[in-house]
């Protein structure tokens, strides 16, 4: 009874503190944002919609007129004869279905895709295999189209739903992840801690209350806290959609798991349920983290940051290595979209077993640990000895005070040790993966097994070919088994060449590496005879721009004697032609470079965007500004005694905070290139980099790069590269702590400084990206994203030639000294207290 009159007691303390409100606008904002930014492309609906369609159309032609050249010649057997007529009809449905589409009737949708699905297994049956939708393919769209028949429902755009089951399934995708678990983290993981930092843990001391029951009181509210949440998150994503839309919610939409031996067909309702039922369990551990380090530490940002590095790396190690991957390991409930993405197997139950399990352990420990200190690091001083004089201006001594007072409260050092073992532990990850990827590569090179299995295979053919020959006597077979023996021709090539590679590779000679994958590149581009048994298509999806910027890097690397970095022989570009997004995931993940060298690593560091992270702990750490000096303790009026003023101390903050910060995110840029030197190599600083030029560059008349397909492109330096992301990373930074200190001024309450700059650089990001795409280059939320901004692939995206390093430098800045300087001057007008 006492723990239930707590937990009430704590959830009204959480609405009074307007956290729920928080979580509401939160919600309506990702709602708002996600639902508008697909309401907007549903004018190109009908044209996605048949994207699948025109190709279903080429192919069944293609067939088709085969098929009608053979019945011109009278060559045409009975079965094939059935066969044509199957294609006749497939034609016909398929035109049904391209008008049903244009009319948008797409309740029709998919009974005629059902009957164009029996017609190519009818087709099959006849022993001839169709080109499209075949085996698991097959079989999977035809479950579809069954399950969309017998429950009654109508074709609907996932790409960019409308609908309320598909926009809730979309939120919780987002929602109910790491994301969402961090953002509940900051919002009430303080529980426990702000009882301490505000004294009042001392009052409730004083209290009838045993300690497990405040525990236990505190942990189930954050618990329900998460539930409220979820609820939130739900209810409004089916409230928006339902009241500007026409769709209703419809709990058995199907929603398509598979592997690659099956696949599993799950109402969104279901679905929905399941990954809510992840994500509370994640949430089970991870407040059982927080309530347990709480306990023995008693700053709330201090208790934050760790919290996140446990969970961080234990995810991390989870992810990379599959024998952790089991249902008793706590980090395998943070892999909430793995989870949720696999067939169930009715073991989902286990899940929140284990995490109560876990938790419970958790704090049984937090409870009985003693009320000592311990972690003494992590603590403040009660003997702090007073501030020795520093002589000098104003400016200077405030700077030295704001400086001292950092120091002192020991979270700028913690912080900075935390992001060395974050660094220290990421690196080594890096280092396991990039050494297994190229430990592979090598030995598939040594071994060319898929080559030699091709090559078996065409000397098969060729006994085929002789057999029917002599049978029949054609001489058309000639023709035939020559093409085989090119193509037998061409396989022992590439197979030499990679065994060469593999060898030359081991003696440090780069050249033969580089033949070898050059030769790769020469055969996708077509410009290699591969014989009439193998044809490399890999253009059609690729795309030329594709195959000729990798062809150029080859070189660049063989002419500069650089040393490879591993794997895959083709460049990932922007300009692909894959309409599966599936088989273009792989693509990149089998051309995913990965290197463990020094400069290599801050260039990965900074293409999977961990820059944000010093960006966002400096973030914390100084961005309170003026308003960390309000609060309970009001310090500010304590200051305000002095003889300063409010704009001198607003100069300190914002430049002291500039230093550190700075000099944080300097430092660990140094720290990885020394790891990488220490323990790989220190890199090449002339290792390529891709960079894409916009059309108004590409058509001035001294336009010097090259062109593929229209396309421009050149190639820059990695050194280059890594110049200009520290100087975007320091101005960002610079940028952030000018915006959030300008902000205290206006705001008492700390936390709410940092919920309207979160928001306001999100939404401006959101903005610049889907409405203000021609002044995003003046805009300085489009430079957070600088490594697309420095290789120019955001001034393609946004179709903006003018995003580029030098007017991100120009906006960042100036608007940085902009906000200083309006910071300045409104503090200035006021009165200060002597």
């Amino acid at each position: 009874m006492q723990t239930m009159k707590i937990f009430l007691f704590e959830l009204k303390k959480l609405w009074r503190q307007k956290k729920f409100l928080w979580v509401s606008i939160i919600c309506l904002l990702c709602t708002v944002a996600i639902f508008q930014s697909n309401a907007n492309e549903q004018e190109e609906m009908m044209e996605r919609a048949q994207e699948e369609l025109i190709l279903h159309q080429e192919i069944v032609n293609g067939v088709q007129r085969d098929l009608s050249e053979l019945d011109r010649q009278q060559e045409l057997p009975e079965i094939q004869q059935n066969q044509l007529n199957l294609t006749k009809e497939m034609n016909l449905i398929l035109m049904q279905l391209n008008r049903v589409m244009e009319r948008e009737e797409w309740e029709n949708v998919y009974p005629l895709k059902h009957s164009f699905l029996e017609l190519v297994e009818q087709y099959e049956a006849y022993g001839e295999t169709f080109p499209i939708l075949t085996g698991q393919e097959l079989s999977m769209e035809k479950a579809i189209a069954e399950w969309f028949i017998s429950h009654n429902l109508s074709y609907e755009d996932e790409e960019y739903p409308v609908s309320p089951h598909l926009i809730v399934k979309e939120l919780s995708d987002s929602a109910f992840s790491l994301a969402g678990l961090f953002v509940l983290m900051l919002l009430f993981g303080n529980i426990y801690t702000s009882e301490r930092e505000q004294r009042t843990w001392l009052t409730l001391q004083t209290q009838p209350i045993r300690k497990w029951e405040l525990l236990i009181s505190k942990y189930i509210s954050l618990l329900g806290a998460t539930l409220i949440f979820t609820a939130l998150f739900i209810v409004v994503g089916i409230a928006v959609t339902t009241i500007f839309t026409d769709y209703s919610f419809s709990g058995q939409y199907p929603i398509l798991l598979q592997d690659t031996q099956t696949f599993y067909i799950l109402p969104v309702i279901t679905y929905i349920i399941r990954i809510t039922i992840f994500f509370v369990s994640a949430a089970i551990f991870l407040f059982a983290v927080v309530t347990i380090l709480s306990s023995l530490l008693k700053n709330t940002f201090i208790t934050i940051i760790l919290t996140s590095f446990i969970i961080m790396v234990g995810y991390s190690l989870t992810e990379l290595n599959d024998p952790l991957q089991v249902i008793g390991n706590p980090f395998q409930l943070f892999r909430i979209s793995a989870l949720s993405a696999t067939i169930p197997t009715g073991d989902d139950w286990i899940y929140p077993c284990v995490s109560i399990i876990w938790g419970s352990i958790l704090i049984l420990c937090a409870n009985f640990n003693p009320e000592i200190r311990i972690l003494s690091f992590f603590q403040q001083s009660s003997h702090i000895q007073p501030f020795k004089s520093k002589n000098g201006s104003i400016l200077n001594r405030l700077m030295f005070f704001e400086g001292r007072k950092v120091i002192r409260k020991k979270l700028y050092v913690q912080i900075n040790i935390l992001l060395l073992l974050f660094v220290t532990v990421s690196y080594f990850i890096l280092f396991q993966q990039s050494s297994d990827q190229e430990t592979q590569y090598l030995e598939d090179l040594s071994k060319m097994e898929e080559t030699e299995n091709l090559i078996a295979l065409s000397e098969e053919s060729i006994d085929r070919y002789e057999d029917v020959k002599k049978q029949s006597g054609e001489t058309i077979y000639d023709d035939l088994i020559a093409d085989v023996y090119k193509s037998i021709d061409f396989f022992k090539e590439r197979r030499e060449k990679g065994i060469e590679a593999a060898k030359e590779y081991e003696q440090k000679n780069w050249t033969a590496f580089y033949h070898y994958q050059l030769f790769d590149n020469h055969t996708a581009a077509g410009e290699i005879d591969t014989g009439g048994f193998y044809l490399d298509n890999r253009m059609d999806t690729l795309g030329k721009f594709t195959v000729e910027a990798s062809i150029t890097e080859k070189e660049w690397l063989m002419k500069n004697n650089i040393q490879p970095i591993f794997t895959g022989t083709f460049i990932p570009t922007i300009y692909h032609q894959f309409s599966d997004e599936e088989l273009h995931q792989t693509f990149k993940e089998e051309n995913r470079k990965l290197d463990s060298s020094g400069l290599f690593s801050l260039y990965l560091f900074n293409k999977y965007y961990l820059y944000f992270i010093p960006i966002l702990l400096c973030f914390f750490l100084f961005g309170g500004g003026l308003a960390s000096e309000r609060g309970k303790k009001q310090t500010l009026h304590l200051l305000q005694t002095q003889p300063l003023t409010l704009s001198s101390l607003f100069l300190g903050k914002i430049m002291t905070s500039s230093i550190l910060s700075i000099f944080t995110g300097l430092g660990l840029f140094l720290i990885i290139i020394l790891f990488g030197s220490l323990f790989n190599r220190f890199g090449d600083w002339f290792y390529p980099i891709l960079y894409y030029n916009h059309e108004d560059i590409v058509n001035s008349s001294n336009y010097s790069g090259l062109i593929s397909s229209g396309n421009g492109y050149h190639f820059i330096t990695l050194g280059e590269y890594l110049i200009y992301s520290i100087i975007l990373f320091v101005l960002c930074l610079l940028f952030v702590l000018a915006l959030t200190m300008v902000l205290s001024i206006f705001l008492n309450n700390a936390l709410t400084v940092f919920s309207l700059s979160i928001l306001l650089s999100v939404s401006g990001y959101y903005a610049t990206t889907k409405i203000g795409m021609d002044i995003a280059h003046l805009l300085p939320f489009t430079y957070f994203d600088f490594p697309k901004v420095i290789n120019g692939e955001l001034s393609i995206v946004m179709d903006n030639a003018k995003i580029n390093v030098l007017h991100g430098c120009l906006v960042l800045s100036g608007l940085s000294i902009f906000l200083v300087v309006i910071g300045y001057f409104v503090l200035s007008k006021k009165k200060t207290r002597k």
